[in-house]
């Protein structure tokens, strides 16, 4: 544990005298165990050891509270991050459950903890957890008793009101779910992050096998806010007018499980760490799909990882991007909108759209316009996405003679079947290339300009989304046949 600045070792020094000074009654009590209560089943009888401390270091924790000797504020949020390794997050450490912890520590120099010690030792489904492996390299992988009883105990706090004695039905369903988690083969994972600036319908929908949208309401999104360090740090809270943290009601999720091996404690954010690069892709095309039927920018938060294993660890990875147009309004997802986005991710999935480089260049330049703040890289960003899609002969020294007209009458063709609105947009795309020619020659955009480079994008959505389209079909694309 970490107590930091003055107030923390002020108070640190205080408890140790009080429990040195007073030697704590509770501390000499003996477990009372009459013959007819003696346990044959041994983790019967470490789970009874297990309760009864507990319930002392609770009961005089909840004692020194009640007498005036700690104040009363809420529970500080631990973090536990591997075997050894615990810390108090809040800098205002609440006076209780410092007390609390450091009791516990007494607690564990007394004859009923030898004992419960001595029995998860010698246990078979325990002692392959437990550090007995002194000395070893694997050692350091593995807990302690004292980080076992730890834990048991934080999650009593957690769970129980300060001022209330536990029952002790609470107490053994606590303890049950802390062996079923330290004792399992499988570790659960859930990865999840915001689509920020995107609001949707208060649902969850999947949009691939096990991946899920959900719309979250102004409750809903305040407490996952309150309850979770990584989201505050990321999306500070200024008021309910100003935060950005009411502009992300729409998450993404996923849980997968990772194999555990039998005897090593390693973190379960090292086993998520697997499959981390491939969740990552997939929230990826996701983002993709929405921004090929919306014009509002799209981004994602960094994808938050949070481990149902025995060290109960959260951790979050990426970097949070700077949304570059702020002023724009929110993008809203319509019920069938997300049904656009579940057929868009399909074929995006499909091996020959996967090994279409480039429309996997096309998608991603359409990607980074979205999130682009000057319009001249949103245009040069756009007409580089069409170009690698239509002009795929460019590559021919050949074929390079008048690109611009190349590029216009195809796209024309491809995306329009009346004749009157193919000169439309053939004179379109052609007026876009040459605004494009002017940017790269150092010429500035003009304010009017601005709606010619939107108009663009939409475009180039429109034609990638036929191309995906006539991909899922099967109808071979020539793109020369559109020449003529």
């Amino acid at each position: 544990m970490r107590a930091s600045g003055f107030f923390g070792r002020k108070l640190f020094k205080q408890i140790h005298f009080d429990v040195n000074l007073v030697h704590l009654n509770e501390l000499n009590y003996k477990m009372p165990m009459s013959e007819s209560e003696q346990m044959t089943d041994n983790s019967e009888r470490i789970r009874r050891l297990a309760q009864d401390l507990v319930k002392r270091g609770l009961g005089t924790a909840i004692s020194k509270l009640k007498s005036g000797q700690v104040a009363s504020r809420e529970i500080s949020q631990l973090n536990i991050t591997g075997p050894g390794r615990m810390e108090l997050l809040s800098n205002d450490l609440p006076d209780w459950s410092l007390a609390s912890f450091h009791i516990l520590t007494e607690l564990e120099k007394t004859q009923d903890f030898e004992d419960f010690k001595s029995l998860v030792e010698q246990d078979k489904q325990f002692a392959p957890k437990m550090n007995t492996l002194i000395g070893t390299n694997r050692s350091r992988r593995r807990m302690t008793c004292s980080e076992l009883l730890r834990i048991y105990f934080h999650r009593v706090l957690t769970h129980a009101p300060s001022t209330l004695v536990v029952p002790d039905s609470q107490l053994n369903e606590i303890w049950n779910n802390t062996v079923l988690l330290l004792l399992a083969d499988k570790v659960k994972v859930k990865f999840w992050c915001f689509l920020e600036r995107v609001q949707s319908p208060n649902e969850t929908k999947e949009l691939l096998p096990n991946v899920f949208l959900k719309g979250l309401s102004y409750a809903e999104l305040e407490k996952l806010w309150f309850n979770n360090s990584l989201i505050q740090s990321y999306f500070p809270f200024y008021g309910y007018s100003t935060s950005t943290i009411f502009d992300a009601q729409t998450i993404i999720e996923t849980k997968v499980e990772e194999e555990v091996v039998i005897g090593e404690q390693d973190s379960g954010i090292e086993q998520a760490l697997k499959s981390f690069q491939v969740i990552h892709e997939c929230f990826e095309s996701i983002v993709t799909s929405i921004r090929l039927i919306k014009p509002e920018p799209v981004i994602l938060s960094p994808i938050m990882i949070e481990v149902n294993d025995f060290w109960g660890s959260s951790s979050a990875h990426g970097f949070r991007q700077v949304l570059n147009r702020p002023h724009e309004k929110p993008c809203e997802l319509q019920s069938k909108n997300i049904d656009e986005v579940i057929e868009i991710l399909k074929i995006l999935n499909a091996p020959n759209s996967q090994q279409n480089r480039r429309l996997n260049i096309c998608i991603r330049r359409l990607g980074f316009a979205n999130t682009r703040i000057s319009y001249e890289d949103r245009l040069l960003d756009t007409t580089m996405a069409l170009e690698s899609l239509v002009l795929e002969d460019s590559g021919d020294p050949k074929e390079r003679g008048e690109l611009s007209f190349r590029m216009s009458l195809r796209i024309a063709k491809f995306t329009e079947s009346k004749p009157a609105i193919q000169r439309e947009v053939f004179e379109f795309v052609r007026s876009a290339y040459k605004l494009r020619s002017k940017v790269i020659h150092g010429d500035e955009l003009k304010l009017e300009d601005e709606t010619i480079v939107k108009e663009l994008e939409s475009l180039a959505k429109k034609v990638t989304r036929k191309y995906l389209h006539d991909l899922a079909t099967g109808n071979a694309i020539d793109w020369n046949s559109l020449l003529f």
